[in-house]
This record gives structure tokens, sequence and C-alpha cells, in this order.
């Protein structure tokens, strides 16, 4: 299953809850909203796509697992093409 990273120079900060990546190589930052930053913690704890599918829709079994699919799907493609993550191996 597809693992991801986050990129060398990329910096992680939470702020008021939310995570902020900090491109050190050009001075930019990506802010994330609340299941944004949920996806960017599960990866830095190591979790996999699976992994993280699973426990998002653990904590929101309110909501449907196609619906949770699609937003992290949406937050780790953003994150990929703005070079702040990477698929590992």
């Amino acid at each position: 299953m597809k693992k991801y990273v986050l990129n060398q120079k990329i910096v992680a900060k939470e702020i008021e809850g939310n995570i902020v990546l900090i491109d050190m190589a050009n001075s930019t930052y990506f802010t994330f909203n609340r299941v944004g930053s949920e996806v960017v913690r599960l990866i830095q704890e190591g979790k996999n796509l699976d992994e993280i599918l699973s426990e998002l829709c653990t904590r929101y079994s309110d909501v449907e697992s196609g619906i949770i699919q699609e937003d992290v799907s949406s937050v780790l493609k953003d994150a990929e093409e703005k070079n702040l993550i990477r698929e590992e191996g």
C-alpha cells in the first residue's frame, strides 16, 4: 500500500490545531484545514494510505467512507503537486 513522507526540506509546525508545512528551500508555507492537518499528522506517524483511511473513517464514523477517501485523495494530490510530500518506496 502507498506510504507517504514529507520531502526533505519541509518542516511541519502546528499552529492553533492546524498543521503548517514550511518549504525551507524557498521560504513558502502551506496551511491545511482540519482533515488535511490530520492526514499530515498520520503521515508523520508513518501510517500508510490504508491506515490513514481506516483511522479517519473510525474517527468520523458519521461521514461516508467515500467522502473521506475523496478528501484524503485531494489532500495527498495537492501536497504532492506542491512537492510537500512524496510517495515512499
